[in-house]
């Protein structure tokens, strides 16, 4: 969220001129000034200006001047314990036609300041802020009226108080706040200071560890199976836990509920439109008092967003609920239940973000959108929550409300995260898979399976299927595959190899088709070499004169192409009925038995495959009986 410039000065007036404008010439108009320090009698300071980029920033804490040489600052105590507490100041008016009130205020150090006042309330006000760290006052900054960085409507979270956006800061002691609106003033309009306090040793580990890279694969200049890679999604980059920044989880507005998740389609990119020169080991406190605002004094579940980033490209966990999960967060109104985002603490509106931090966001959204089945960062999504539209699938805040979020700086570089999203998730292999059954016969229909999908999202384009020769593989036939599957027959006479390569991606973009991210493991079907069959089947009984239809199933490894003869038992011996050609390994024939017998089958020729025996017992089917009965016997009455 940002602080908005609803407002920016002229060309050519400094702040403070614009600043006596306002109480001459606004009736409405409330100026208060509100010094958080040890002691009431601390003038108000001059107007300061924005420090130049790459200057030092307030509450750097590395350059500068140090926190003796700037008057009336008092330096927080090295590692103090002290519990968190939010400070209020009321902004009311002296009387109803006096619009201009000042206050004074002592207290300890703080983290962040805000205006709010109570929910519900239409409120049309510019707010600006400065504050005094160990290195001097601020610049004036503005901050925007925060109505779209909230919880979507409906949503079970009812916030307590409206808002300005968090003006986030190093330690500071010290704030000024200017309210002014063209109407009258919302009743109950306050300031509030947030110190976070110092956080107890985390009790769990701080840490959130990147999964592990992806395996290599050897190559496949054999026939040795192509190891899959077991990661479909862009590595997770190390994020630290909600227990590193000292998360008090019993301030959660849904502490011991049931967490609530949606969807996600796409990401949004923010920053907290802060200062820029915090140290390190200040970030801690930071979130902690975003977290402490979000929920105590606007009312929400949690903290806002799901992640944050520092300037020195570390990312945080945000909202609870599993940092691999679509936690429904409280960043971007109408969008929350259908997408998820991150902040990079700082004012990126005259300061460019780092490499590091672009690199966090590229590798943090090429992670989650991966998890999603969302891999095209250059695209466009389809939002469907009441008061939503159409947006990019990686956008910034300002994409979707009228604010200045994420600062100029960090906004013109969005093309920049895109790109580093899409090379990311390109170098991810899909799962090019090749099943069928482990054992065939020789010549027998094997139905084998080509599965093609990265992520949980299938993959349409076209396959190879290939034969291992001893050599090589050779081309056996090319498959299209929709919907992320293609089944197709194959014959094998012997032992084979089999695998696929992929030859074009058509959906999603992207997907990787070429060496071993595009081949998939290698599938080896075994040819049993079982003993020949022959086989004579029909019904067990009949009536005398009823024709019987006989089958016959000839396999030796496959199916047989041949001739065999039907004989019927004549006492002892056996006599020729008839000679019958089978083909592909089956045939049939009919008989009127005119009396109980047998049957039996002897080859006569094999033309395929070679080598079948014709000879007994190999070429001699079982025996076949059939009891005949007179039409008019018991087993028939009736029928």
């Amino acid at each position: 969220m940002t602080p908005t410039t609803a407002r920016p000065p002229l060309p050519g007036r400094t702040r403070t001129r614009v600043r006596r404008a306002w109480v001459a010439a606004l009736p409405a108009a409330v100026l208060a000034t509100a010094l958080v320090a040890p002691s009431p009698a601390v003038a108000a300071p001059t107007v300061t200006a924005a420090p130049a980029a790459g200057a030092a920033q307030p509450g750097s804490g590395a350059t500068g001047d140090p926190a003796g040489a700037v008057p009336g600052f008092v330096a927080e105590p090295a590692a103090a314990p002290r519990p968190a507490r939010t400070r209020t100041l009321a902004l009311t008016p002296a009387a109803p036609d006096v619009h201009e009130v000042t206050r004074t205020s002592t207290g300890g150090p703080f983290h962040l300041a805000a205006v709010t006042w109570p929910a519900g309330q239409k409120a049309s006000v510019d707010v600006t802020i400065r504050v005094r760290t160990a290195t001097g006052w601020s610049a004036w900054t503005e901050l925007a009226s925060d109505d779209d960085h909230a919880p979507d409507p409906g949503a079970r979270t009812t916030a307590r108080r409206a808002g300005t956006a968090p003006y986030v800061t190093a330690a500071a002691d010290a704030v000024q706040v200017r309210v002014r609106s063209a109407d009258e003033l919302p009743a109950g309009l306050r300031l509030e200071t947030i110190d976070p306090g110092t956080a107890p040793a985390p009790s769990a580990a701080t840490t959130l560890a990147a999964a592990p890279a992806t395996p290599a694969t050897p190559t496949d200049a054999a026939a040795d199976a192509v190891t899959q890679p077991t990661r479909l999604v862009p590595t997770q980059p190390t994020i630290l836990s909600r227990a590193a920044w000292g998360a008090d989880e019993k301030l959660r507005g849904n502490y011991g509920e049931d967490i609530w998740y949606g969807q996600i389609k796409g990401a949004f990119v923010h920053h907290t439109a802060s200062a820029n020169g915090y140290a390190a080991s200040e970030v801690p406190a930071i979130i902690r008092s975003i977290y402490r605002y979000h929920v105590l004094s606007r009312g929400w579940d949690d903290i806002g967003y799901n992640f944050l980033v520092d300037r020195f490209g570390r990312v945080w966990e945000g909202a609870y609920g599993g940092i691999d999960k679509p936690v429904v967060g409280a960043h971007t109104k109408y969008y929350n239940s259908s997408s998820f985002a991150m902040s990079a603490i700082g004012d990126f509106t005259s300061v460019t973000p780092s490499q590091a931090v672009l690199d966090a966001y590229s590798s943090l959204f090429a992670w989650k959108l991966g998890l999603a089945g969302v891999w095209d960062p250059q695209g466009t999504t389809d939002y469907t929550y009441p008061g939503s539209r159409d947006q990019r699938t990686i956008s910034g805040h300002r994409d979707a409300k009228a604010t200045a979020c994420p600062g100029q700086r960090l906004y013109d570089r969005i093309g920049t995260i895109r790109s580093g999203v899409e090379r990311r998730m390109a170098a991810v292999p899909a799962r090019l898979t090749l099943d069928g059954p482990a054992v065939s016969g020789a010549g027998e229909r094997s139905l084998v399976t080509a599965q093609w999908a990265r992520g949980d999202v299938p993959v349409d384009g076209k396959v190879n299927l290939q034969r291992w020769t001893g050599r090589t593989w050779e081309h056996v036939r090319q498959l299209t595959v929709v919907d992320g599957v293609v089944s197709t027959w194959v014959t094998p006479s012997a032992t084979r190899s089999f695998r696929l390569r992929a030859s074009s991606a058509t959906l999603p973009v992207n997907v990787a088709t070429s060496g071993t991210a595009g081949t998939s493991n290698t599938l080896t079907t075994t040819v049993a070499r079982t003993p020949p069959s022959l086989e004579l089947d029909g019904p067990a009984v009949l009536r005398i004169g009823d024709k019987a239809s006989l089958t016959i199933r000839w396999w030796a490894g496959g199916p047989v192409d041949g001739a065999v003869n039907l004989q019927r038992r004549s006492g002892s011996s056996w006599v020729h009925v008839r000679q019958i050609t089978v083909q592909d390994g089956t045939a049939t024939t009919t008989l009127t038995p005119g009396a109980s017998n047998s049957y039996r089958l002897r080859a006569s020729r094999a033309s395929t495959p070679p080598g079948v025996p014709l000879t007994d017992p190999l070429g001699t089917s079982n025996t076949y009986a059939v009891t005949a009965y007179p039409r008019d016997s018991a087993p028939f009455v009736g029928r």
